[in-house]
């Protein structure tokens, strides 16, 4: 008889070789896990959903992503719902009422328990966990002075007591918290918890309380110079573990920190050369979203295949292990663990992000001279933004274009590693239109044919 309860395996949900279809998978107990399709027809997405009868009709309220939700909590919180029900209650109702309840007249709302309910339901959109832990920093550490104090009470005077002390000394992380206060304070009046003008807001009140603060008081993130790239990753190479060889992909790919650090081995394609990262865990996953890709593609040039290949054959390692798994079994890489390596090679301020910074200069000065002696630009201003991660165009040209420029990429990548191996690629000048001809001529004998035979009666021609 077959098992009314935990169907699914974790190894299932994970699985490469063998995915799970598109579709809904049963755990039981109206557990399931909704697989997505993708625009190739494989798996996509994978969330778990909760699928239960109410008055009659079939409702379902999803539970998180399986990227960041385990099969055990998704059980969890799938017993909770069902106690709910019989219980006599609709758990998509007490979820809605529990984010953010409808307040009494007589109830008092503090301002940090309006803040984490905020937060509860913003931090959906958010990519990442910095977003959310700058949150909590500004509700618990930076406006520890009002925590308690009613949400519809919060006044100029009470802002300026949380942001004067830390304008100066933390310009930026005051700012941020600043914007953290006004989002906080505009729910709350849409809400009908408070009312007036917003004590938070920059133009035209606060702009005129606080000195000026400089933009990016901290600078832009250090990035080494293109021409002593290579010096620095001999330096990389030369040192051991596990944070350089991951120091060591980032520069040779353009990819982000937590892209790399939170790689698992299921991601890359050696044999192919390319890494594909599940749009879930990209920050530019809108922009996949719209144009209907279930991952980013990054070319990997054949030092990081060489790297990766190196690093796969030094012990056995499953589809599911972090390709830089940190000292914790299960956990990645440390997020200080590449910028680590940096300050132990000493003698440089550069900044792990930087180096995305060095790629983009290098690639965009790179230039091919014509026969006519015009210099053209040996990569696209789409190609080299593409390879960073960043969404090319606005919205509307986004709609439209809708590749990845792959190969083009893929030279792009080879010949940024060549540099920083020391190496200069050399690029030739761009093909004639006849060369583009001739080139297709060559791979396709019927049109071959036809152009000989035209050639052959215009030269008779020519001679009559």
């Amino acid at each position: 008889m077959a098992r009314e309860h935990n169907r699914l395996n974790p190894k299932s949900i994970t699985a490469v070789k063998n995915p799970l279809l598109p579709g809904m998978h049963a755990d039981g107990g109206g557990l399931y896990l909704k697989v997505s399709a993708a625009a190739d027809g494989q798996s996509g997405a994978k969330r778990f959903t909760f699928v239960y009868q109410w008055e009659g009709k079939r409702r379902e309220i999803g539970l998180g992503s399986a990227l960041d939700v385990s099969l055990e909590r998704a059980r969890e919180l799938a017993r909770e719902a069902r106690e709910q029900v019989k219980a006599g209650f609709d758990p998509k109702a007490v979820r809605d009422a529990a984010r953010m309840a409808p307040v009494a007249a007589n109830d008092v709302v503090t301002f940090s328990a309006y803040a984490l309910q905020v937060l509860e339901i913003k931090k959906a959109d958010w990519f990442g966990r910095k977003t959310e832990a700058r949150w909590l920093n500004t509700i618990h550490n930076h406006c520890a002075l009002i925590a308690n104090t009613p949400i519809g009470d919060i006044d100029t005077a009470l802002v300026l007591s949380v942001l004067e002390p830390i304008w100066q000394t933390i310009p930026e992380g005051a700012e941020k918290s600043r914007g953290t206060i006004e989002a906080i304070l505009d729910s709350a009046k849409a809400r009908g918890l408070r009312s007036g003008d917003n004590p938070a807001r920059w133009e035209g009140h606060l702009k005129e309380l606080l000195s000026k603060r400089q933009k990016l008081s901290k600078g832009s993130h250090a990035a080494a110079p293109a021409d002593g790239i290579a010096e620095l990753m001999v330096n990389i190479r030369a040192r051991e573990g596990i944070g350089a060889a991951a120091l060591e992909l980032l520069i040779l790919t353009g990819a982000r920190t937590t892209e790399v650090r939170e790689a698992p081995w299921r991601e890359f394609d050696l044999d192919a050369a390319i890494w594909s990262i599940p749009r879930e865990r990209v920050k530019e996953r809108r922009a996949l979203e719209r144009a209907r890709v279930a991952h980013k593609r990054i070319p990997l040039a054949p030092a990081a295949v060489a790297l990766l290949r190196r690093l796969r054959d030094e012990g056995g390692v499953t589809p599911e292990d972090f390709v830089f798994a940190g000292p914790t079994p299960g956990k990645p890489l440390g997020e200080n663990g590449m910028a680590s390596v940096l300050k132990r090679i000493g003698g440089t301020k550069v900044t792990v992000h930087g180096f995305r910074s060095t790629f983009r200069d290098w690639a965009g000065a790179q230039r091919i001279v014509l026969s006519t002696g015009r210099k053209v630009a040996a990569y696209s201003f789409e190609a080299c933004e593409i390879s960073l991660g960043h969404t090319v165009g606005n919205s509307t040209t986004a709609a439209y274009f809708r590749g990845d420029l792959l190969e083009e990429r893929r030279d792009l990548m080879n010949d940024w590693s060549m540099v920083c191996a020391g190496e200069q690629p050399e690029y030739s000048e761009a093909p004639s239109e006849m060369a583009k001809l001739l080139e297709f001529l060559a791979q396709e004998p019927r049109f071959a044919a036809r152009w000989a035979a035209f050639k052959s009666s215009s030269g008779r021609a020519a001679a009559a």
